[in-house]
């Protein structure tokens, strides 16, 4: 039997929540997390650049397992649609007046529909020609073909076991130049990047492949996953 895939709105299936505004006297060395622009790498949440401001003037939800943060305001125009997933509980964390929250049903489908040329498409043809952002309004308009609910949770499940894969051989990457500099002496990490040096002795295939450059245009490639969700 062959599922159909339909066209919604995003909105249809996904739901947003705001973020925090905060001034810089809230601003304080501990306290609550505020995830910007700058911990969102490669699909994932990192430490980088963290700013914490007072408890006290947080009157926004915090992020839960699931969720995903998308940057929706940025001066730079190429970081607009950078995304990812919470994947562990993070206490005392919001997201920041410039990123978007986004929560479904079935989150691993979200972010992986997130990942494809079609969202890349999309904020193109929403997104103003003068100020980069994407909101509330310009989401409303973005559609999608989807599957239905068992359907995305099989899709859903494929793509978060291939990016945890990914997740695994860069982790192996990064072990096996410890083991090198280790190894050759510590003059070598002051030379040569894990990355460069990495590609040079060529230890891993995969650590030519970034999660940007294994994206897939799900729009086609996940009718070829039907089988799984048999």
């Amino acid at each position: 039997m062959t599922i159909s895939w339909e066209q919604h709105k995003l909105t249809e299936f996904v739901e947003f929540f705001s973020g925090l505004t905060y001034t810089p006297n809230d601003v304080q060395e501990d306290g609550t997390l505020v995830l910007r622009s700058s911990n969102v790498s490669n699909g994932e949440v990192v430490d980088a650049d963290n700013v914490y401001v007072n408890p006290q003037v947080v009157n926004s939800e915090n992020v839960k397992v699931g969720d995903i943060i998308v940057v929706v305001r940025n001066g730079s125009r190429l970081l607009i649609g950078k995304h990812a997933q919470i994947k562990a509980f993070m206490p005392n964390t919001v997201i920041g007046a410039f990123m978007t929250g986004i929560r479904s049903e079935c989150p691993e489908f979200t972010n992986a529909l997130l990942n494809t040329s079609r969202f890349e498409e999309e904020i193109a043809m929403n997104m103003g020609a003068t100020i980069n952002q994407i909101t509330g309004y310009m989401f409303s308009k973005m559609e999608f073909k989807v599957p239905c609910l068992d359907e995305q949770k099989k899709i859903g499940e494929y793509f978060e076991n291939l990016d945890n894969l990914i997740t695994l051989h860069q982790r192996m990457c990064v072990y096996k130049y410890n083991i090198i500099c280790n190894t050759l002496g510590n003059s070598v990490s002051s030379q040569i990047s894990p990355i460069r040096l990495v590609k040079r002795i060529k230890i891993i295939s995969l650590t030519r492949v970034t999660r940007s450059q294994m994206k897939v245009d799900l729009c086609h490639k996940m009718r070829s996953l039907r089988t799984v969700a048999r």
